[in-house]
This record gives structure tokens, C-alpha cells and sequence, in this order.
């Protein structure tokens, strides 16, 4: 079975606004934790967006 590509609009728009509201949220300054997850997770959508292969 053949995988397929689907294309998402607005996939990237959205993860980059979620990592943003994630690093603004409240819980970084308290948990260290979901500091580190959402940190990653920021990391991860920048990775994604400008250094696709």
C-alpha cells in the first residue's frame, strides 16, 4: 500500500501559534517540566518550518 502525502493548510500557522501561547502560559514560570516540553516543542515546530529537506 502506497502511503500519500495529504497537505494541511495552515498546519504551520497553527503549530507556530500554539508554541507561542505555550511559551507566554503561566505554567512555564511554575513547572519546570512543561517548561522543557513546550521549550522542545517550539524547538521542534522552528526545525520543521525552516529546515525541511
Amino acid at each position: 500500500m502506497l502511503k500519500r502525502n495529504i497537505k494541511l493548510r495552515g498546519v504551520n500557522l497553527r503549530n507556530i501559534l500554539l508554541a507561542s501561547f505555550q511559551l507566554i502560559s503561566p505554567e512555564m514560570i511554575f513547572s519546570a517540566r512543561k517548561r522543557a516540553k513546550y521549550i522542545a516543542f517550539f524547538k521542534g515546530v522552528m526545525q520543521q518550518i525552516f529546515f525541511k529537506s
